[in-house]
């Protein structure tokens, strides 16, 4: 009931606000109670994030900006949210934040709880079924640091989690990151993050004064001066805040910032429609270059060059492999016909990878350290390659851009390779991928 008492007021009580889900109506049955709410046609943050790895510094600002004023507002409304985090930041028609998700906010003013009794923790789902003796709420990787000690709690925790989104929106990563909960909130109550190489120094300034764990000393509270010092901040010198709910959101575009000397990469690549046929002139279409230039290729892949490789062939370079490749065991039998390390970039953060390319086809990628298979980058006719240097290349599938860095210099072969092949299975492929997925069924780094 508590999410139903604070959208209601939110709506009705307080008149509503751009940056908000509305709440139409409710009705319910004899086990459960429906909302009849704003539809979020755009999804929501987190499936930004995840397309996209991180944001550029436009969009970082501008949502930024949104997510400030939908804060003061419902700081003025006497609610604080308590589960701030991409994930229930959804986006409207054209693009802008709508917050959702108030199952676990609290009224700082028990009377306007619409007389519902306020507990610390509401059982929301069969997920959280089993805290419901705690008095956590929140989501790990967001909460602050005085919800993890029982400590008075106020709108304040909600720019902690802001620190955390903003972070996560430049960098590609939430600040706190650990194999579990509990060393997450360790580390959140240490105060342990750093910041990746090439963070932009005002965010990283606005962020810093987020994560303070003092709630009384970060940036948004009361004793700091509230939320005229947060729209001050020299980060938000261009925002228009009188008029940000009528401003064109910047688009969402496959980013890569710059690292490691290498520039900031942008895309206004469109997965198109299939279009069979593969040539010169489509791949310089497809990839945004002009292949004059390029060096020559001076490697072919025989298996996907020609259809005419003999079965007897195959067999015996497939027996070798099986024999021989280290990586073989990762490729479910299949013959693997390019492989090498690629540094796979998510925002600020790189991971290298053995990267496989079999027949099927399908792209695979091993952690060469731990000799762990990472997960698998899903084919489809609508999967596109684009270079944008010697080095860096992109992967566009329908779901998520990947960013790839070849040291040795050849995203071209790279590209050459994929399209290729996707070109030799065309008639085989599905129009949209399966979910990338590891063997477990998680999708990991």
């Amino acid at each position: 009931m508590r999410e139903k008492d604070v959208m209601t007021s939110i709506t009705h009580l307080h008149g509503g606000h751009p940056f908000f889900v509305s709440l139409y109506c409710t009705f319910q049955d004899p086990t459960r109670l429906y909302f009849a709410m704003t539809y979020a046609r755009n999804g929501d943050l987190l499936q930004c994030l995840q397309r996209l790895g991180s944001f550029d510094d436009e969009v970082t600002l501008f949502y930024s900006a949104e997510i400030v004023c939908a804060l003061d507002f419902l700081h003025r409304c006497g609610i604080i949210h308590r589960d701030l985090k991409p994930e229930n930041i959804l986006l409207n028609d054209n693009r802008h934040i709508m917050l959702s998700d108030f199952g676990t906010a609290k009224f700082l003013n028990p009377e306007d709880n619409f007389g519902a009794r306020d507990k610390d923790v509401l059982p929301r789902s069969e997920e959280n079924h089993h805290r419901s003796r705690s008095t956590f709420v929140g989501t790990a990787q967001y909460v602050s640091p005085e919800v993890l000690v029982d400590g008075d709690v106020g709108p304040s925790c909600d720019y902690w989690a802001l620190g955390a989104i903003v972070f996560q929106m430049v960098s590609g990563m939430p600040p706190f990151r650990s194999l579990n909960d509990y060393h997450t909130f360790q580390k959140i109550q240490k105060l342990d993050y750093s910041f990746p190489e090439g963070f932009p120094e005002l965010p990283k300034d606005l962020v810093q004064k987020f994560l303070i764990t003092d709630p009384r000393k970060r940036l948004g509270s009361v004793e700091m001066g509230g939320v005229e010092m947060v729209r001050s901040h020299p980060y938000f010198a261009t925002i228009d805040w009188d008029n940000l709910s009528l401003k064109t959101p910047p688009e969402l575009k496959p980013y890569l910032p710059a690292s490691s000397g290498e520039p900031a990469f942008h895309s206004d690549y469109q997965i198109p429609l299939i279009e069979p046929g593969l040539d010169d002139a489509a791949l310089t279409r497809l990839m945004g270059l002009n292949l004059k230039d390029f060096v020559p290729l001076s490697a072919h892949i025989s298996s996907v060059d020609s259809n005419r490789t003999g079965e007897d062939e195959r067999v015996r370079k497939l027996s070798i492999q099986r024999q021989a490749h280290k990586y073989h065991r990762f490729v479910d039998d299949h013959l693997i016909l390019k492989s090498g390390l690629l540094d796979k970039k998510k925002g600020l953060f790189a991971r290298r990878r053995m990267f496989l390319l079999t027949e099927g086809p399908h792209i695979y990628y091993v952690d060469p350290v731990n000799m762990e298979l990472k997960g698998k980058i899903p084919f489809s006719r609508r999967l596109r390659t684009e270079a944008k240097n010697f080095r860096t290349f992109f992967v566009h599938t329908p779901n998520r851009t990947y960013y790839l860095f070849d040291p040795e210099r050849n995203a071209l072969d790279w590209c050459n390779a994929i399209e290729a092949l996707r070109e030799r299975y065309l008639d085989e492929l599905p129009d949209e991928p399966e979910s990338p997925c590891t063997k477990s069924g998680k999708q990991k780094r």
